[in-house]
């Protein structure tokens, strides 16, 4: 739930750009940073076509962290100077450090499902959920045989369901005695 929570939280950050670099750093890296753990967190939940998606963005991130490299790195250093002398610290670093989160995300995400079979239990639970949908959906009736205790209409099933009911007041009557002090050999 908190992995979901970061992603869309993520998602409904607004950046604004001015000249290719984020006008607010610390924003930036906060909407990375929730996005990067919301990937990782729900990773399993996420369909193929999605995860393929996260490895061409992790990809693309990668790709994009050589700009902070030579000239390029110069004049975004240049530019963010003013504002990390103002906030007293080193917004270049910070920037250049975010390009790496979510291909850093995407491999732990990836690496520990290799070792652990929670895809596997998710594509199980799937079949299984379809399976139950496929039953629920056929005839009501296919459960009865196995059901016995259970009736057909809720006349029967109270019928049915009197020595249960019997046993479980008999029981309740034993416990408040016995929480009431009166016998206290139970």
């Amino acid at each position: 739930m908190r992995g979901t929570k970061k992603y869309l939280e993520a998602i409904n950050t607004e950046i604004e750009f001015k000249n290719d670099i984020p006008t607010d750093i610390n924003k930036y890296v906060d909407k990375i940073e929730k996005l990067a753990g919301g990937i990782e967190s729900c990773w399993d939940i996420f369909s193929v076509e999605t995860r393929h998606y996260f490895v061409n963005i992790a990809y693309g991130f990668t790709k994009a962290s050589s700009q902070c490299n030579g000239w390029q790195g110069l004049l975004i250093r240049f530019r963010l100077i003013l504002s990390s002398l103002q906030q007293k610290e080193d917004l270049f670093a910070k920037y250049q450090k975010s390009f790496l989160l979510i291909p850093k995300a995407v491999d732990r995400a990836i690496e520990l499902r290799k070792s652990k079979s929670a895809s596997k239990l998710w594509e199980k639970g799937q079949y299984l959920l379809n399976k139950g949908t496929e039953i629920d959906n056929s005839e009501k009736g296919i459960l009865l045989p196995y059901l016995k205790h259970l009736g057909r209409i809720p006349e029967e099933q109270l019928e049915k369901n009197k020595p249960a009911m019997a046993w479980e007041k008999a029981r309740m009557e034993e416990i408040k005695r016995k929480y009431n002090g009166e016998d206290l050999s139970l």
